[in-house]
């Protein structure tokens, strides 16, 4: 019985950190959309400050292309400053919050769910091996969710 305990809390640290990790990046792709809506219209008229898209096979390395898609709205966000009202800044910068803050809560998932893991295997012959491959797999199945969800998007 302990055992069944152990996994549902190492099934639940997962989760804990594969929803928030999905909420943010669902908050990034949504400030990153209406911001391309306008860099096309600005690409139409000024082909030299065309930004480049991040290949999402970053999502193999997820900190990597987290802030490569934090650099490109950096950009984004120098081209088109200028042409939004203040309410319009306003509410994308709060959606950048969001996305931040839930980055953030994920992080703090995968840190709980590393711990739960060695929980999980730290009685098993050949603990360290099966560490370090539980949380491989729990990382990146919930990446793998994320490419899944989005990879019709940038």
């Amino acid at each position: 019985m302990e055992k069944l305990i152990t996994l549902l809390e190492l099934i639940g640290a997962w989760i804990l950190f594969g929803a928030p990790l999905f909420q943010s990046v669902t908050e990034l792709y949504e400030e990153l959309e209406k911001r391309e809506k306008l860099v096309t219209v600005i690409n139409q008229n000024h082909t030299d400050q065309a930004i480049k898209k991040v290949s999402f096979w970053w999502w193999l390395f997820p900190p990597i292309k987290i802030a490569l898609e934090k650099k490109k709205l950096r950009q984004i966000k120098k081209m088109t400053n200028h042409q939004l009202s203040e309410e319009t800044k306003e509410a994308l910068h709060r959606l950048s919050l969001k996305a931040n803050g839930w980055a953030g809560v994920s992080l703090g998932g995968w840190l709980v769910a590393v711990s739960t893991t060695w929980e999980f295997v730290q009685s098993d012959h050949d603990a360290l091996r099966k560490w370090f491959f539980l949380v491989f797999l729990g990382s990146y199945i919930s990446i793998f969710l994320i490419f899944k969800t989005f990879r019709h998007k940038k």
